[in-house]
Formats: C-alpha cells, structure tokens, sequence
C-alpha cells in the first residue's frame, strides 16, 4: 500500500530481520528519487528518512533503533518517574469514554458497508495509540495503519516501541510515523475506509483533505470525527483551538467532492451521534446548534445496515480515571478534584459527557466490586463471568452496572492495547519482579505497625514476613506443594487470615471459609480457630491462642524459617463465597488491580469487620500495598 509521496511510485522493501509478526528491520526505498525510509522494530518511520541505503545498514538502523527507541530498562525507569511524580494526561486516559471518540461508532455500520475481507483501513490521529487497538478489534479482518505526527506527545517513538511494539498490539494493526501537513505516503485508492479523527480541523486543508480522498477507495468511507464547528461557542466559554469553520461551509465541501460516484456526504452533530441510537439515522444537521461536529462521506449500500456483529465475550474494560473508589463502603462517585483536579477541568469541557455521569455516589454490590478489580487488569467478559461458580448472570449483571454508570467502558482491545490504556490512566504499576514479590518487599521495609490484631498486640511489616517465612516452612514440611488447596476460616481471627495471603503467596490455593461455606473438597490441610470441631477425615490445625501445642501457633513457633522470597509465587488462588455462589481468582490479581487504582481508591481507616471474606481480604491488601495499618475491631467481631 505504501508510495513514495514524491514520485507516486511504489517502494522496494529490503529486509534485515523478520519474525512470523513481519518485517522487524529493514527499510523501504523509492526506485526512482532513491531515498529510504527505515523500519525499526515493526515500525515504519517517515519522520525519518535517509539520503540512501548505505546509511541503513542493519548495524546502522540498530544504533538507530537504539538511540530513538531506548532500552526496556530505560522505559520502565520513565514508566516509574511518571508513577512516583502521578502524572496523568487526562485526555489520553479519558479517551475511550470522550464523547468525540465514541460519536462515530453510531455510524461504523454505514461505513463498514462496502469494506471486504483484508482490506486496509487508515487511522490518521492515532495520539494515544488507542484508536489504532480500538479500530483493530472492531474490524478482525481488515488490517489498520495508524498514523502519528512523530517523536512527541504522550507516547514519542519510545513509547510506541515499548507498549504497542511487534508482537505486542493487535496483530492486525500498523504504526507508521509521518507529517500529515504533507503528502501522504500511500497509492491511490489504498483505503477500504479512512477514519480521520480530530483530524481535518487540525492539519492545513492543502494537501490534508485531498489526501484523505485520494488514499481512499472509490467506495470507501471517510470519517471525519470531532471537528470545532463556528455554529455555536461552549458555555460556559472555553477556547477550543484550530481552524473552526461552520457547517454549511463542510455541507458545501461535501456536496462538491461527491458530485460524481455513489457516495453522499453528511454534516451531524457530535452530540446527536452520541446521545443518539445505537445505529445513527442519516440526517443531515449541518446548522447544528451545538458547538463540536463530524463530517462523513459515506457509501450508498447494496443492502439495508444492521449494526456491526463482534464477540462481546471477548472484549475487555478499561477503567474510567473519573471516579473515586471507596472500598470499605462498595461505592464509587466522580470526583472532580482527582488528580490534581485535571478531572474537574475535563469535565468542565465536556458537559456533554459530563451529563451522563452519576451526580451522587454509587453503591456496586460485592460481584461488582470483584468484576471491577478484574477488569483493571484485563480479563475478558467471558472470563469474569466464569470468576463465580455455579454459573449464573450475576457478573454479568454486575458488569453491565458499572459500564451503565460509565465505570468501565468495554472495548475489543489485545493485552497490549489494555496494558496502554492502564499506562495512560496511571493504573500501571511499575515492577521489576512478580506482583505478589513487589507486595511482600514494600511489607518487609516497614518497621511499624502493619496488622493490629485488636487485642492490644499488633505486627509489623518485618513479623508479616517473618510470619510467611514459618508458614513456608510449616506447610512444606507437612508434604505440601504449590497448587495444593487448603481451607481457612479466616474469619476466626486476623492471624488466620494473614495465614490465608501468606500461603496463597507462596503458591498454594486457599479456600476462605464462612459459615456457610464448606472446605474444598480437595483440601490437604485446615486451619481454623481454637475450640472448633474438624471435618471429619481432614487434617487441621486450631490457631493455638490457647497455647495448644498441636496447633499452628506453636508449630510455626518451631519453624526454622528458610528465605520466604525465593517462594513467593503469583499463581495462588484464593476462593471465597459471594451471595451468588463461589469466587475465585488469583491473589495476584486482586494486589495487582488495588495498587492499580492506587490513586483513585479512598484513603480510609483499613478495617476488619468481619463482613464478609472478601471485604477483610481486600482491606489487607489495600492497606498493606500503601504501607498502612489494618485493624481489627475485636477478636469477638470477627467470630
């Protein structure tokens, strides 16, 4: 698809290294003015071009890559400045739910109309990277090039390279760096469907909008969403920058360039399409009274559009930077001054959006609550609704709650696409090991109180370790393996729930036991409170406070502790009983989630009240990932 935008001729590729996700280095040179564009590590760099292929040597474009791209090492100490400073960009974390971006999926039926099978699709504004993985993952069989201006914003070549390099974003997506106030560097008719988004006010209309129609296809869509309309200004004020034209002038435009074929042009309001049904009726609204539009020319279809089909099993949540999260209440409401108040200066410039959000805080159930958390770190539907035994709609209930109160907003995202939305909304942590061995090392450095077991006797972070150190020692000793289940009522006391992470810590899967809930059937070992009858035929051991020397107190006691570290292992499971039935999922998961959402969850005094076996869990994780005390109320309100 690619042309020289000088000579209009086709490129030679020559190759240096290439994997089973294309072409990793190599570069593309015009026959006839001879320059050469490289390609480095799957990306293809316009921004860059060379006066000749003597200077795209494979060693050359190596020191290239080297010197734009950065090592892993060097990303992950920018991913951890920006953590350690909590730098947001609002609007590349706002992206998947700004109503700019979604105004246009209302029409992606009408434009999907003439698109077939391997067709190219071009995304011409792909600033966060997340049009090009949203694109990709609504149309699976079309490939998407996503354009970018070159080494600046949010991204920069390096960031490009480290989230959404080869192998990593969806595999149907191209990344291609290039100045879009020049001639684009394609043939003609390219496109089964261009998507030109905050894109045709921004950049000089000569060459842009030739351009657009040029790399298109006869039949092709072009999408122009997010364009400043003169019809109206915002109130309250704000100045929205670029070149404002008013719709009649785009109604003009359009009546001119499709003249001759089988397309029609279209002027809508951006607020209509949002606001609007989920497949857009065509009506034309260039004297719209509201202040932001789209434009689009658009195929007449052979056949009546019916929305497009997807496997909504498959798609991913990304979470909204909006709201706050408050865990010991199971509530979430927006809160304007998150982030330095970045989220209230949003919202004042999108009123429109803003309008659909919940004005006070919002009660999520328990299946919400665990929904959200699973989704922060990128399980599918499908897979959060398999979280909870039997099977049932209740996660999916669940799930369809909170993308009602725009919570979560669902997209057909890859691993890399999801990771990138979590980079841009400051839900990444930055680690150098597993999760669960970033958990333990932050516990360990803390010299106070850590867990206060409500009896006048607390723990620090060194006796938290010390205690996972004995448990290691004690359950390996007793014959038992990672993987192997064993039943907690972690209920009883505070130390027996620190016991339940401790051994899901080191890889082996716990059951939490309440009342009603019975012990896994294939349990090797039970822990419970003192004076508490075993089931029959199963191995248990009572907590010992009673200074009962068969008991897990008085063997960890005994324990010679070995380097817990060297045990700690992020595959443990931990399962425990929702009203709907039984959970589970990896402990993992949840720290990973929690210190995610570090920055929007509510500071709280971490209580354990006895609730129930996820809100005490949940409070110990929360608060020992932030190095800060839990507390129990009493021993007697956790029986």
């Amino acid at each position: 698809m690619f042309a020289c935008a000088s000579c209009r001729v086709g490129f030679d590729l020559v190759v240096h290294d290439e994997t089973d996700v294309g072409v990793l280095r190599g570069f593309l040179r015009c026959p006839r003015c001879a320059i050469v564009v490289p390609v480095l590590d799957g990306l293809v760099m316009f921004t860059e071009v060379l006066l000749h292929e003597g200077q795209a040597t494979a060693a050359a474009l190596a020191a290239m890559a080297f010197r734009l791209f950065g090592s892993d090492a060097s990303f992950t100490d920018y991913r951890r400045e920006k953590m350690q400073r909590g730098v947001m960009e609002s609007y590349a974390a706002f992206a998947p739910f700004n109503e700019s971006m979604r105004s246009v999926e209302p029409l992606l039926p009408h434009a999907a109309a003439t698109l077939r099978d391997r067709d190219a699709i071009l995304d011409t504004w792909c600033r966060t990277g997340y049009s090009g993985e949203w694109l990709a993952g609504r149309f699976p069989r079309q490939q998407v090039v996503s354009l970018w201006e070159g080494n600046s914003s949010v991204l920069g070549y390096r960031g490009f390279r480290h989230l959404l390099g080869p192998g990593r974003r969806a595999g149907n997506l191209d990344i291609v760096f290039c100045d879009l106030d020049k001639p684009l560097p394609f043939r003609d008719g390219a496109f089964g469907l261009v998507h030109a988004y905050d894109s045709l006010h921004r950049y000089d209309l000569t060459p842009f909008a030739g351009e657009c129609l040029r790399v298109a296809r006869a039949d092709a869509a072009i999408l122009f969403p997010h364009l400043h309309l003169s019809n109206s200004e915002p109130q309250p004020f704000f100045e929205r920058g670029c070149q404002q034209r008013h719709g009649r002038d785009y109604r003009a435009w359009l009546d001119r360039v499709t003249a001759v074929g089988e397309r029609r042009g279209w002027v809508f309001s951006e607020a209509a399409l949002f606001n609007g049904p989920e497949l857009a009726a065509l009506i034309d609204d260039y004297d719209t009274t509201h202040y932001n539009g789209m434009a689009a020319i658009l195929p007449q279809p052979s056949q009546p559009v019916t929305p497009l089909a997807f496997n909504r099993a498959a798609q991913r949540l990304v979470v909204s930077p909006l709201f706050r999260i408050h865990l010991g209440r199971t509530s979430v409401r927006v809160a304007p001054g998150l982030f330095d108040s970045a989220v209230g200066h949003l919202l004042e410039r999108h009123p429109v959006y803003q309008a659909r959000l919940p004005d006070e805080a919002v009660n999520i159930s328990e299946p919400a609550l665990l929904a959200l958390l699973l989704a922060v770190v990128g399980h599918s539907e499908h897979d959060i609704d398999a979280a909870i035994s039997p099977a049932s709609s209740v996660m999916t209930v669940a799930l369809q709650a909170l993308v009602d109160v725009e919570l979560l907003r669902p997209a057909l995202l890859s691993d890399a696409g999801h990771r990138l939305q979590r980079f841009h909304g400051n839900q990444l942590p930055v680690r150098d090991g597993g999760v669960l061995e970033g958990f333990w090392s932050t516990i360990a450095g803390c010299d106070h109180e850590l867990l206060n077991l409500g009896e006048g006797d607390s723990l620090s972070g060194r006796d938290l370790c010390g205690f996972i150190a004995s448990l290691d020692t004690l359950l390996r000793g007793k014959g038992l393996h990672a993987g192997d289940w064993l039943s907690i009522a972690a209920g009883s006391h505070p130390l027996l729930l620190l016991a339940a992470i401790a051994a899901t810590s080191l890889g082996f899967n716990v059951r939490l036991l309440s009342f009603a809930t019975a012990a896994h059937p294939d349990t090797k070992l039970l822990l419970q409170g003192d004076g508490e009858a075993a089931s029959s035929g199963m191995t248990a051991l009572p907590l010992g406070l009673d200074g009962e020397t068969s008991s897990l107190l008085a063997l960890l006691d005994s324990a010679e502790p070995q380097d817990a570290a060297a045990g700690i292992d992020d595959t443990g499971l931990v399962e425990f009983e929702l009203a709907a039935g039984m959970a589970c999922c990896r402990l993992a998961e949840l720290v990973d989630a929690l210190e995610s959402l570090s920055g929007q969850i509510d500071r709280q005094l971490w209580l354990l009240e006895g609730r129930s076996p996820l809100s005490d869990l949940l409070a110990c994780l929360a608060g020992w990932s932030s190095a800060e005390a839990v507390r129990a109320l009493s021993s007697d309100s956790l029986v």
